[in-house]
C-alpha cells in the first residue's frame, strides 16, 4: 500500500531496518526548502502565481506599544500571530526570494537550459508496479519528473531533474551525485518513463 519513491529506495538500500523503523531526520532541510523555491519559480507557466503553500514574511512590523516600524522579529507577538496564521506553509524571507529570482535568471540566461525549459512540460507524476520475479511480491513505485521535453523537440531523448548544490566543482559535484544516489534516481525514472510510454529515452540531464 506504500508507493516507493526514488528517495525511499535509496534509503532502503543504505539500511532497510532504519528505513522501516527509524525516525525521519531533518538533514538537508534548508537545501530542500531552497530547491522547492527554485522549482516553484522555474517550473510553472509564465505569469502563474506562486503556490499557495509558499509565503514571504514581511520585512518589518509595527510595534504595538510605540507604533514604530521595526525589523521583522520572530519573537514579537505580531510575528508569532503571523506565523500561526501561515502554519503548514513554507516561509521565506524577501532576501531569499531575491536570491532565488537571481538564480532563475542565471539559469534562463543559459542557452541550453532555456531551450530545454521552453520545450518541456513540468512536474509529471509516474506510477508503476514492480513485480519481483523470485517472490512474486508487487511493489508500487512512483516518481515525480521535474522536466519532460516534448518527444518532437531536439531534447526528446532526455528527461531532466532540477538539482541545487553548494559545490559545483568536478570533485564536489561527483561526490554529491554518489552520496545522494542521483544515478539511481535517473535510472529509475528513465525505466518508469519508457515502460509507461513505450518511448526509448536514454539521456538524463
Amino acid at each position: 500500500d506504500y508507493p516507493m519513491s526514488s528517495s525511499d529506495l535509496r534509503k532502503f538500500m543504505a539500511c532497510p531496518h532504519k528505513w522501516r523503523y527509524g525516525e525521519q531526520d531533518d538533514e538537508g532541510t534548508d537545501a530542500t526548502k531552497w530547491g522547492t523555491l527554485i522549482d516553484a519559480m522555474l517550473l510553472r507557466p509564465l505569469g502563474q502565481e506562486m503556490p499557495d503553500d509558499i509565503v514571504v514574511c514581511p520585512d518589518t512590523y509595527t510595534d504595538s506599544k510605540t507604533g514604530d516600524e521595526k525589523p521583522w522579529n520572530w519573537n514579537s507577538n505580531t510575528a508569532k500571530a503571523w506565523k500561526a496564521k501561515n502554519e503548514g506553509k513554507t516561509i521565506f524571507k524577501s532576501d531569499t526570494i531575491a536570491e532565488a529570482q537571481k538564480a532563475v535568471r542565471t539559469l534562463m540566461a543559459n542557452d541550453v537550459v532555456r531551450s530545454v525549459i521552453q520545450a518541456s512540460t513540468f512536474q509529471v507524476m509516474l506510477t508503476a508496479e514492480y513485480k519481483d520475479a523470485d517472490t512474486g511480491i508487487i511493489v508500487p513505485v512512483c516518481g515525480l519528473l521535474d522536466i519532460v521535453p516534448t518527444p518532437e523537440s531536439k531534447h526528446g531523448k532526455m528527461l531532466c531533474d532540477l538539482k541545487t548544490t553548494n559545490d559545483a566543482s568536478k570533485f564536489g559535484w561527483t561526490r554529491g551525485l554518489h552520496s545522494r544516489g542521483y544515478m539511481t534516481q535517473a535510472a529509475l525514472y528513465l525505466d518508469l518513463w519508457n515502460a509507461a510510454t513505450g518511448e526509448k529515452r536514454s539521456q538524463w540531464f
